[in-house]
């Protein structure tokens, strides 16, 4: 169900960070389910039409986004700048993703989300440039984390472990390798696609701005 205002409040006696979140067309980007779909059916002059996003007006509707928040934000969590952070990042022809995160405690926290579309330029980088400018544009997109703080960086391509050490790369990759020496990185780790989950659904649906 949908929290009551006074509870949420009360839930905010201890807080030291407040902030709010907007969501575009937030309903719309949940999925019905196929057998629920004929529910919202309505018919017009060109026939019959039924909804595959959740559509506003549905009863159940702000309870299930309600719901989908709640786990979606429960693993997000402000940056403890005593612990490094470990940036995870992906790209495809179409956009770029990456995901800042952070271990402590024994837990593991997501701090934030990015991803943005490729103008048609960047769509004609290789797989390997695209994926370094994945590292390259996620640094500088997150520059205000990273004064001073040791990075960890996660990225399926194999061949960027050695970006910052090579020295027969491209006149473009050798800028970003100039870029990348003014940040602490710890180390370039290689993560096989299959398991780069968390990035990776990001540039699948890529926005105009950061997300």
């Amino acid at each position: 169900p949908i929290p009551r205002i006074d509870d949420t409040l009360d839930a905010l006696e201890e807080a030291k960070f407040i902030s709010t979140i907007h969501l575009r067309s937030g309903y719309w980007q949940v999925q019905m389910d196929p057998k629920s779909q004929a529910l919202t059916s309505f018919i017009r002059h060109k026939g019959l039409y039924e909804f595959k996003a959740m559509p506003y007006g549905l009863l159940n509707a702000p309870a299930t986004f309600q719901r989908l928040m709640d786990i979606v934000l429960s693993i997000k969590n402000t940056p403890n700048f005593q612990c490094p952070f470990t940036l995870t990042v992906d790209a495809c022809v179409y956009g770029l993703g990456a995901v800042l995160a952070q271990e402590y405690n024994g837990e593991k926290f997501v701090i934030v989300y990015a991803s943005r579309i490729l103008p048609s330029a960047e769509r004609n980088y290789s797989s390997t440039e695209r994926e370094a400018l994945a590292i390259v544009w996620a640094t500088k997109h997150f520059h205000p984390y990273f004064e001073r703080m040791e990075i960890f960086i996660r990225t399926d391509c194999q061949a960027l472990q050695w970006l910052k050490e090579s020295k027969d790369v491209t006149e473009r990759l050798g800028r970003w390798a100039m870029h990348l020496a003014a940040f602490q990185i710890k180390k370039i780790k290689y993560r096989p696609g299959a398991t780069n989950t968390n990035s990776d659904p990001l540039w699948r649906y890529p926005q105009e701005e950061s997300s």
